[in-house]
């Protein structure tokens, strides 16, 4: 057991009490028009710019693959600003500590305690 107990891991136990079907076809077709769309925009701004996709031996478009990296830039830099956040936390925590225990000591000598 040790001297300071851990508390025990909490599960998260959700159970769906409703489900439409219908609803989230409906979703998944949305979706997939907003993605024809989009990429229909992007083909148009590719033509008017004179920009040739990639296509590979099939005769097949690549697909671009920056955006990816771009996401997992952006997740790493944001985990080192949440990690240096914390550090600064830290560095607050012990600053009060010794301010609280600079000034115990001087009351104590000051009173003569």
């Amino acid at each position: 057991m040790g001297f300071f107990s851990k508390p025990e891991i909490r599960q998260f136990n959700y159970t769906p009490r409703y489900w439409d079907p219908r609803k989230e076809e409906m979703e998944q077709r949305r979706a997939r028009i907003r993605k024809q769309l989009q990429e229909e925009r992007e083909r148009a701004a590719q033509e008017e710019s004179g920009w040739k996709p990639r296509v590979n031996a099939d005769g097949e478009e690549e697909p671009r693959s920056y955006t990816h990296r771009t996401t997992l830039q952006h997740g790493f830099l944001r985990e080192q600003r949440m990690r240096t956040a914390g550090d600064d936390n830290k560095m607050v925590k012990v600053a009060v500590v010794l301010a609280v225990v600079l000034f115990a000591y001087l009351a104590m000598r000051h009173f003569a305690i």
